[in-house]
């Protein structure tokens, strides 16, 4: 008869929750994957330059209006 050794472990528990500091290096990791993939194909920078562009216009003139009323009362 031969006896084996078991080891138990405490299960590894996972609050969900991301460290400020490990926040900011995983930001900086995307970030610099989407430097890094412009530069594999300039025209993204089109689009991530007129998306934000486009999102402006598109919340002050077309719903700026059901906001305010009229898009120069929601502007002021």
């Amino acid at each position: 008869m031969t006896a084996t050794a078991t080891t138990v472990t405490a299960p590894i528990s996972r609050s969900g929750r991301v460290r400020p500091l490990d926040g900011l290096r995983q930001t900086f990791t995307m970030a610099w994957r989407s430097l890094v993939a412009v530069k594999h194909n300039p025209l993204e920078l089109v689009d991530y330059s007129i998306t934000p562009i486009m999102f402006v216009f598109l919340f002050t003139y077309v719903l700026g209006g059901q906001m305010a009323g009229s898009p120069e009362a929601y502007l002021k």
